[in-house]
């Protein structure tokens, strides 16, 4: 009897979706968190709010101005955008998509418009309406980017129902931090808004440990395959780097940050709660790429320095930080989205 042996060969497979695409979730994700920062105090005419709420309303434009950039170059070559309105097919999402996002982008153009130059003081009717409108069409976009990546079969980590809820959870963190940081930086701004950004902060980053933490959960008692595979990438996929970076830094320390109200901590606690929304992404993203599609073993990935890697993070980075220095000199003096 003759010996045998069966030699297993993994076979590695290249990241598709490369960080042009962690990009657009991330900066898509400040965007929507900045309307759900800004939209209520609108919707329900509440004067209190408007201090953040105009905070919100300028996260969630500069934000949504990059958003798409990020994405156009994640096609490779952006004249395919062209393609998604010569042949609409109502069954894809990037065709919807397609139509959704430019209407959400020009609705967050006349809400900024309307908030922050034309109706201040938030009475107009017309106001209202505008920010309806970007509320609904923020659904629409956070529906829109979570089905995307849920229809693929591939892909166990992405089709789950918690995708959604995180994204917007961390996403509405970010945002939070991110006008913590824009707020902080502002000379003479009003320093009775940070107590209510703080408690936001604490709040949607609660949140979002929760709901990773509950995603997680029901991996380990078999209720959610996707949960199963949140599982494989946490402890298996560089799970000290994950874990450090994502819970350590991204989520807990700057929840703990938000206990210190000083204008320097403010800060801090900003670019960290920024790191953790795209830490989040991050992981889900380019680490669901790396589970096997068949066989073991992880598919691995290192950051190139090119624009497909950390040269267009920071090129999006730099390009938002433009962005916004334009807008905030175009500002009226009494429509600065940090007075009271």
């Amino acid at each position: 009897m003759s010996n045998q042996v069966i030699e297993i060969v993994s076979v590695a497979q290249e990241i598709s979706w490369n960080s042009w695409a962690v990009q657009y979730f991330f900066f898509i994700g400040l965007s929507l968190g900045g309307v759900l920062l800004a939209a209520p105090a609108y919707v329900a005419r509440r004067a209190a709010w408007l201090p953040w709420a105009r905070l919100g309303v300028l996260v969630a434009l500069t934000t949504g101005l990059v958003a798409p950039v990020a994405l156009l170059s994640d096609l490779h070559q952006p004249a395919r955008f062209y393609q998604f309105y010569l042949n609409f097919t109502p069954s894809s999402w990037m065709s919807w998509g397609a139509f959704l996002l430019p209407a959400y982008v020009a609705t967050l153009l006349l809400f900024a418009l309307q908030a922050l130059y034309r109706d201040p003081n938030g009475k107009q009717p017309a106001t209202r309406a505008i920010a309806l409108a970007a509320g609904v069409l923020a659904a629409a976009i956070a529906l829109y980017t979570g089905s995307e990546m849920g229809v693929l079969g591939s892909r166990v980590l992405w089709q789950s129902g918690w995708l959604v809820p995180v994204f917007l959870a961390s996403g509405l963190a970010g945002a939070v931090g991110l006008g913590l940081v824009i707020h902080g930086l502002q000379p003479g701004a009003d320093a009775a808004i940070r107590p209510r950004l703080l408690r936001l902060q604490a709040a949607s980053l609660a949140l979002s440990g929760l709901l990773l933490l509950a995603w997680a959960g029901a991996g380990q008692l078999q209720l959610s395959a996707s949960g199963e595979a949140l599982l494989r990438l946490a402890f298996e996929f560089r799970p000290l780097e994950i874990g450090l970076l994502l819970f350590g830094a991204g989520l807990l320390l700057p929840l703990l940050l938000t206990l210190v109200d000083h204008p320097l901590t403010n800060v801090t606690t900003g670019l960290l709660a920024l790191f953790g929304a795209w830490m989040v992404r991050w992981s889900v993203f380019i680490g669901g790429q790396g589970l096997p599609k068949n066989g073991a073993g992880f598919y691995g990935y290192d950051l190139p320095m090119s624009t497909d890697g950390l040269l267009g993070i920071l090129g999006s980075i730099g390009l938002w930080l433009a962005i916004l220095m334009v807008i905030q000199l175009l500002l009226p003096r009494s429509g600065q989205p940090a007075a009271s």
